[in-house]
């Protein structure tokens, strides 16, 4: 799950966050779920991979590259 809040340079037009965070990976690895008291991998049924080829400029950072790193439970996302 990737969600971005942001407030947009005017003078780029990209998200502040964009140039703050330059270099920084940000990774999420073996997310799980809990289900019946029991914790589980995530499946595609619960974290599908719903874009093939997300584009960073949806997320005001046209630099943003999105890497599926497991089936659906790891994705990394770095410029």
């Amino acid at each position: 799950m990737s969600e971005i809040y942001a407030s947009v340079n005017p003078g780029t037009g990209v998200g502040r966050y964009c140039t703050e965070a330059r270099r920084t990976v940000f990774d999420s690895s073996a997310i799980q779920l809990r289900e019946g008291g029991t914790w589980r991998p995530a499946g595609p049924a619960e974290a599908p991979w719903t874009d093939t080829r997300p584009d960073g400029r949806d997320f005001l950072c046209p630099g943003l590259k999105f890497v599926r790193a497991g089936a659906n439970d790891h994705w990394t996302v770095r410029q």
